[in-house]
């Protein structure tokens, strides 16, 4: 390939800006359209693409069809260009990253990017037209997250070892047995391409599927993600070996996918943590391990469900007594502390030192303080249900202030001070957890909200006004729940309505959506969306009939619809393309048809009729090759046609040297005539003929009376005689006779050829 390098300007238009990659046709590159000021993408095809004529009349057939694709989720394809060695197409630039960088994702993240292109596929198959190489370097997502198929059509040409040729298309790996095979591509194949990439994201690698062969081991995550049954069963018969045994229908296998993708959104789990010992003198809090809670969406056990009341009901026992502790034994021994009261103190020696007294005083102050702390947390906590959302962690701070205690009413304050501190910690982490629980309650609200789900949504909410009695987003969120079936029935269908084309209907599902929950998000972006897409239809429309009536070569009309669209989409720059494009075929055509005519009216020998035309092509377009050279050529032949047909409409004039000298050069120029036509050789047989028998004499006789002296202008003088014989060429001739005495006489006779002429009579009778 001829080196490309940043800078490079393509077709005088396009600036080549950075590589993007390469691939087997050739080297992808991001460009700036110079004409529109935009940038572009620009695949710089192979040189045996670029040099074979074949190769690129199929691959401007190929961006033809590609070009007609106009969807949200399908990159466009603009046009074919040819720049000397260069051949590449122009195409949409999407900035972002491909699909395969989800690799590692959930399944949920995955087939959220999978199912919106079902529709772009759905789309390109109502056109007739089949992805054929359906991969995840074919599928770009941009900076909005959304997917973007990318090779429609071009896809399908690669180069085999024998030199170019047009396969099936498509990648080894996500090729159907029909594709390998070498049957003719359908939108089977596009399915079970689909089906491939789904099951390559999820387990790390593609299936193996041969006909006769065993189906592919069920789907199972690299990442250890739960993939539900639903998607499992729709996988396995994307991959089905046989094309019959697929669905091709790509809007039944987005809903399909849909579904799956609603099963695995809707499986959630609150997270754990649970109190345990983790040495023989202390407690502390570790988290739980998730392979000891159960797998995503696994219900508990039997087990597990009987252990729990007594779990709850041990730990409100424990709460209870540790409560009743703290309002009667430790204002006592507080006061007990205050008043001297002594205290034997096992792990230290008594000390009277002044500085010892006060150290033990600041630590004992320290310590109180932090129980107070301590203990208004653990009226915040009951207060907001800690018994339910947090009993174990509670019952082992508590049991944590209680081993603090004994060291306080020992005088071990320090001690105490420490546990008591580690207690108010691991209160102050509940506290932290009971704000992460009500969010993730607030959200599985919404989110339940969001999908419709009102007893799901009623849980939620209730659970997070148990978290915190009197908030705002769970009673709002409670108040919405009682109407969120029918705001999500009256949504679904909207969405349904929007999906089948009735947007209309569905712009009215969205609008009562808004009305009976306000606070419901998506109505107002769908009928924004809506909108959008009644205005993005008639445009459509409007631009598919132009290209249509541009196809079928009606270049007023293709014209009139591209204006329509102009004016649905005023700052689009496709209509006026379009208009441009229609403009100039239209010419183009017109200038072919008159070409044509010319060419019909030159076989025709009507060289004047056709040199007309000629002159009118040029009149249009000065720098038309063939009508300039027509134009001469037919104005030579009309001239000479006229100057031949003159020697025919009027023999007589032959008879005049001049005149034969003119009819010479003529023959002489029409004999030069390569491919004489039969008009011409008739004109040349006729004229030459007429010319021989111009120059052929005649015999004429004169007859006089002896005595009149003879004078044949042209000849001579004859003198007198009776009768007088001579041969003349055809031609008029004057004879004067004249006799002494007598009035001259004149007298003119025409020889005609082939016939003798006379007896002409010359005398002179009249005396003077």
């Amino acid at each position: 390939m001829t080196e490309l390098s940043p800078g490079r300007i393509l077709a005088s238009r396009f600036e080549l800006r950075r590589l993007l990659g390469r691939g087997g046709m050739g080297q992808v590159w991001l460009a700036v359209d110079s004409e529109l000021g935009e940038q572009v993408a620009v695949k710089v095809l192979e040189p045996a693409l670029a040099t074979d004529e074949a190769m690129l009349a199929l691959l401007r057939h190929e961006c033809r069809q590609a070009r007609r694709l106009v969807h949200p989720n399908i990159v466009r394809v603009y046009d074919f260009h040819s720049d000397g060695e260069i051949a590449f197409i122009s195409m949409e630039f999407v900035e972002g990253g491909e699909l395969g960088q989800f690799r590692d994702d959930s399944p949920e993240q995955i087939l959220s990017k999978i199912v919106p292109l079902t529709s772009a596929l759905a789309y390109a198959h109502a056109r007739g037209i089949v992805h054929r190489d359906l991969k995840p370097s074919n599928v770009l997502i941009d900076r909005e997250g959304l997917p973007r198929l990318v090779d429609f059509g071009v896809a399908g040409l690669l180069r085999g070892a024998s030199g170019i040729r047009v396969t099936g298309g498509g990648s080894p790996l996500s090729m159907s047995p029909q594709q390998r095979a070498g049957l003719p591509p359908s939108p089977a194949d596009d399915a079970f391409a689909l089906g491939v990439l789904i099951y390559e994201l999820i387990t790390g690698f593609p299936p193996t599927v041969e006909i006769g062969g065993p189906p592919p081991q069920p789907m199972r995550s690299r990442k250890n993600y739960s993939v539900p049954r639903r998607l499992q069963t729709a996988v396995s018969r994307l991959v089905a070996a046989e094309a019959a045994s697929r669905p091709s229908d790509m809007e039944v296998i987005g809903r399909e996918l849909e579904a799956a993708l609603d099963e695995l959104r809707n499986r959630t789990m609150p997270p754990e943590v649970e109190v345990v010992s983790s040495s023989g003198e202390s407690d502390e809090i570790v988290p739980v391990a998730r392979d000891s809670s159960p797998a995503e969406g696994q219900a508990l056990s039997a087990d597990e469900k009987q252990g729990l009341p007594r779990l709850v009901w041990a730990a409100f026992a424990v709460l209870t007594a540790l409560l009743l502790a703290v309002v009667f034994v430790l204002p006592d021994y507080v006061e007990r502390q205050r008043s001297g009261e002594h205290v034997a103190v096992p792990d230290a020696e008594p000390s009277t030192d002044a500085e010892e007294m006060e150290r033990l005083a600041t630590l004992k102050d320290k310590a109180d303080e932090t129980a107070e702390r301590f203990e208004m947390l653990v009226q915040e906590l009951l207060s907001r249900g800690v018994e339910e959302w947090g009993a174990a962690d509670f019952r082992d701070a508590r049991a944590l202030f209680d081993t603090g205690r004994k060291a306080y009413d020992s005088v071990q304050f320090e001690t105490a001070s420490d546990a008591w501190a580690r207690a108010t910690a691991m209160l102050e982490s509940l506290e932290g957890r009971r704000r992460e629980l009500l969010q993730a309650a607030l959200e599985r609200g919404t989110e339940a909200l969001g999908a419709g789900r009102r007893a799901a949504a009623e849980t939620e909410f209730g659970a997070a006004l148990v978290l915190e009695p009197g908030n705002a987003v769970a009673e709002k969120g409670l108040g919405r729940a009682e109407n969120i079936e029918r705001v999500y029935e009256l949504y679904s269908q909207g969405l349904r309505l929007e999906e089948d084309g009735e947007l209309q209907q569905a712009r009215e599902r969205f609008r009562e959506v808004a009305m009976l929950d306000p606070e419901f998000e998506g109505p107002e972006e769908a009928i924004a969306r809506v909108d959008t897409a009644i205005v993005n239809r008639r445009y459509t429309t409007a631009m598919s009939e132009g290209y249509a009536a541009l196809s079928d070569g009606r270049f007023d009309s293709a014209i009139a619809a591209f204006e329509r669209a102009a004016g649905i989409r005023p700052q689009a720059s496709e209509p006026a393309e379009g208009i441009a494009r229609a403009r100039e075929e239209k010419r183009i055509a017109a200038i072919a048809n008159a070409r044509l005519e010319a060419e019909t009216l030159e076989r025709r020998e009507e060289w004047r009729e056709a040199a007309s035309v000629y002159r009118s092509i040029l009149a249009d377009d000065a720098s038309v090759a063939f009508a300039q050279s027509g134009s001469r050529r037919a104005s030579a032949r009309a001239d000479l046609d006229a100057r031949l047909q003159g020697f025919l409409d009027n023999p007589q004039r032959m008879f005049s040297e001049q005149v034969q000298a003119a009819a010479r050069d003529a023959l002489a120029e029409a004999a030069a005539v390569s491919e004489p036509g039969p008009r011409l050789r008739r004109q040349m047989a006729t004229t030459e003929k007429i010319l021989a028998d111009a120059i052929r004499p005649v015999r004429v006789t004169l007859e006089s009376d002896n005595l009149t002296e003879i004078v044949l202008y042209k000849v001579g003088r004859l003198g007198t005689f009776d009768r007088f014989q001579l041969e003349l060429r055809p031609g008029t001739y004057t004879v004067v006779g004249t006799r002494k005495g007598f009035r001259d006489v004149r007298q003119q006779f025409t020889v005609r050829p082939g016939e003798s002429a006379g007896p002409f009579m010359v005398r002179c009778e009249e005396p003077i």
